[in-house]
């Protein structure tokens, strides 16, 4: 449950009033999500970031936290944070993780500055 992992997620204020931000590539046609009941929960660049992933926004949301909490897990112990550690904390397809640590590095949300106030 995507509810119980920690939220140490950069705030969604901080993305740009743009839906093509977290914009990446995948094989496939993206899902359809728009009657998801968690489509709430999502940026609008999020949204299209999941559609394209073919990740429910449960699973979107799950793989988020996880992506941040193990980075500021490492953060703590003063080790770097790397596509690799992204990919073994989701529960996802590993070029799933692969893309969402790519897109979230792309708009900053990965500096170590977003983090400070967990440390």
């Amino acid at each position: 449950d995507w509810e119980s992992v920690p939220d140490f997620c950069p705030s969604l204020s901080t993305l740009p009033n743009n839906s093509k931000c977290l914009k990446t590539e995948w094989k496939g046609q993206p899902m359809n999500i728009d009657n998801d009941p968690l489509i709430n929960k999502l940026h609008p660049a999020e949204v299209v970031l999941a559609s394209i992933l073919r990740l429910p926004c449960n699973l979107y949301l799950d793989s988020k936290r996880r992506l941040f909490a193990e980075k500021v897990c490492r953060l703590k112990k003063g080790l770097l944070f790397r596509r690799t550690d992204a990919q073994k904390a989701c529960r996802i397809d590993v070029n799933k993780a692969s893309r969402l640590f790519a897109a979230y590095e792309k708009i900053g949300w990965l500096e170590d500055s977003n983090f400070k106030q967990y440390l």
